[in-house]
């Protein structure tokens, strides 16, 4: 039996069940290019955000019946964080308003992509990875979603990473996965180009999917084919989303609490149309471990 959910949502939200197939394969050859997708989204003048939203506490139980198997995964490479000695470990992440990024300070951890050190990168029939030019560059070359996982495993933090892509085909996808045990289960935070944000839990070990969320953003806040910070808080068994360093919502769940994988998600469009994101500054500010469970 799954675990109840209970949301406290930032805005109207109405929830639709997606199925997903991952394809996290070994590494493979090259694979031809598809044609690229040419976006046609054409995004609203932008508004000043002057408040964080908030709204009353709701409940809701996912009885979602998945139907994706999972492969096997690429092998993260453990490369161990630079620390900053200027870290706020103490602030209660239950008293943040603002941009988080902004009130922890500097990040524990943080990755430029000036190199690959702590990554191994893939070519397979579901992804293309590579960095360059200070960026990870991930291309999704089919419908199918698939991330790429680095260690080391955290338990709670705020994660966040920035985001650019100039064209986004309908049905794609890009943006965190975190609380990973394995690298085939974990959840994923995404914006799609359908301008909706969606979380979803997936375990690999028993083929099981919960899609949370999957509702619209207001286009002032955020806009697939801009460049935009995800971030989220995961504490315990709460996850608060963040977009441009704006709240959205906390979902509370218990499948993955423990320490986890964190890294990267890409999917293409729903008619296999080449979506290619660049991802910029991954980095996370670690809060002290709960349940007697330390980082490894």
């Amino acid at each position: 039996m799954k675990n109840p959910v209970r949301f406290i949502t930032a805005g109207r939200i109405f929830a639709l069940i997606l199925i997903f197939s991952i394809a996290l394969g070994a590494c493979g050859g090259n694979l031809p290019d598809a044609a690229t997708a040419t976006s046609q989204l054409v995004p609203p003048s932008p508004a000043p955000i002057t408040e964080t939203p908030t709204s009353p506490p709701a409940t809701a139980t996912d009885t979602t019946q998945p139907t994706e198997t999972p492969a096997l995964s690429a092998t993260p490479t453990q490369v161990p964080p630079t620390a900053s000695a200027t870290a706020m470990p103490q602030v209660d992440p239950g008293l943040i308003t603002g941009d988080p990024a902004d009130v922890l300070g500097a990040p524990d951890w943080i990755d430029t992509f000036d190199s690959s050190a702590n990554w191994t990168l893939y070519n397979n029939d579901c992804f293309r990875s590579k960095i360059e030019n200070g960026k990870m560059e991930m291309t999704g070359l089919t419908q199918n979603i698939c991330w790429l996982v680095t260690l080391p495993k955290i338990q709670n933090y705020y994660l966040e990473v920035t985001m650019d892509t100039s064209s986004c085909p309908a049905g794609g996808e890009f943006g965190l996965y975190f609380r990973g045990p394995e690298t085939s289960s974990g959840y994923s935070y995404t914006l799609s180009c359908t301008i909706n944000y969606l979380l979803v839990a997936r375990n690999g070990q028993d083929g099981t999917k919960t899609t949370f969320l999957d509702e619209p953003v207001d286009p002032e806040l955020a806009w697939p084919t801009w460049e935009n910070r995800l971030g989220v808080m995961a504490i315990g068994d709460r996850y608060r989303l963040f977009v441009n360093g704006v709240f959205l919502i906390e979902v509370t769940d218990s499948q993955f609490t423990e320490v986890g994988l964190i890294g990267l998600v890409v999917r293409g469009g729903a008619m296999n149309e080449v979506q290619t994101v660049f991802f910029d500054n991954l980095a996370y500010w670690e809060f002290p471990a709960t349940n007697g469970s330390p980082r490894p």
